[in-house]
């Protein structure tokens, strides 16, 4: 009965979540006086299968003063090539090519903090390589940030719909992400472990940013997107985390269920249990509770038990119900949410033990040791 209960009040929290969280679309801003300078900075590493798609996008957005820095991490395939190409015949492209990565930092998060001296708009958009944003999304972002007064945006971006097992892993992370962030609380009563980034969107106005630390601090952070609006925040910046309108941004995530379990390898274990075993074993336990506590009490073919597991199944389908105009996912998908939240508990696990059986994480060929990544671990974990 007890497990019911907490299983209800959580459904509770994240319906809540989810209807509270607004969307890029719901504000209305007034015209800016003048459009300030966005420098887009990407750190990019043997991905010229999706570099070119994403400066073509970008260019061809017309916002009308746009940079891009893009930062190219020792990469062994065309992409210095083609960053080159694009820095020959448009002035708004600039890039860096970085040959070796000094000890003590992430590949990714060194290659960042190269491209920010060489950005020189008012704002900063850190974004990954695989994503694309409309005109309308980066003039929208920068209102929003001089209405609300904000140093920080993260905007969740809209996902291309792939497989049911996949809509379910997606619909998950976004309800569990966003019951984390706490949308309901005003910024300035949320707590700093509650402040979100999101790496496929991260926007800061440049000057609170060089106030900061900067990535000298995250410099071993795998999770470096939430780091950044928790670094943000840290500094007494204004922190906005934000979901995507109908214009995006967009994301293609992971093909396939197996190549979303690799991608995931690197970053799960940071960002959800600071590589220690004490915060693995408790989010396993859980995180295994939701699906398992039912299906064992139908097995026991005892009413009481069966009834409050009814009970729980029964909390998951209203749930679906009510959020799915809301989330935009199928109720079917919704309605598995704890089976989404099994499931990413087991990648969780995998991912924790090949860390641990290699000693640390492999990112992009490169082996970061348990040690350098604890001492390193920045991001705060919480509900």
């Amino acid at each position: 009965m007890s497990f019911s209960v907490v299983w209800m009040l959580f459904l509770l929290l994240a319906y809540k979540a989810i209807s509270h969280l607004r969307s890029l679309d719901s504000f209305v801003t007034p015209e800016l006086p003048r459009v300030p300078r966005i420098s887009i900075v990407i750190a990019v590493k043997d991905d010229e299968s999706e570099i070119e798609e994403t400066i073509k996008a970008l260019l061809h957005s017309n916002y009308p003063d746009l940079e891009l820095v893009v930062v190219n991490d020792r990469s062994r395939d065309r992409t210095g090539e083609i960053l080159n190409s694009y820095a020959r015949v448009d002035q708004r492209v600039k890039t860096i090519h970085l040959k070796e990565l000094p000890l003590g930092w992430l590949g990714k998060v060194h290659a960042l903090h190269q491209g920010v001296p060489l950005a020189s708009g008012e704002f900063l958009l850190f974004m990954d390589a695989d994503m694309s944003a409309e005109v309308q999304v980066l003039e929208k972002s920068v209102a929003i940030m001089e209405s609300e007064k904000l140093d920080h945006l993260a905007i969740l971006p809209n996902v291309a719909q792939k497989s049911y097992v996949l809509d379910l892993l997606m619909a998950t992370s976004n309800i569990l992400f966003t019951t984390s962030a706490k949308p309901w609380m005003s910024i300035e009563e949320r707590p700093q472990h509650s402040v979100k980034g999101v790496g496929k969107f991260n926007l800061v106005r440049k000057s609170s940013f060089l106030k900061t630390k900067g990535f000298d601090w995250l410099k071993m952070e795998v999770a470096d997107d939430v780091a950044l609006g928790q670094l943000m925040a840290q500094n007494g910046g204004r922190s906005l985390f934000i979901k995507a309108g109908i214009s995006g941004p967009n994301l293609n995530w992971y093909p396939t269920l197996w190549d979303m379990v690799l991608g995931l390898e690197k970053n799960i274990v940071g960002g959800f249990t600071n590589y220690r075993w004490s915060i693995f074993l408790s989010m396993i336990t859980i995180s295994f509770c939701p699906f398992l506590i039912p299906l064992c009490s139908f097995l026991t073919l005892e009413p009481w038990p069966t009834f409050w597991g009814l009970v729980s199944v029964l909390s998951s389908f209203i749930f679906a119900l009510k959020a799915k105009s809301i989330i935009h996912y199928p109720w079917k998908v919704l309605a598995a949410f704890s089976f989404g939240i099994f499931i990413l508990a087991l990648v969780l696990v995998r991912s924790f033990l090949i860390c641990q059986k290699n000693g640390g994480i492999i990112w992009s060929a490169t082996l970061y040791h348990l040690k350098d990544l604890r001492s390193g671990c920045r991001v705060r974990l919480g509900l």
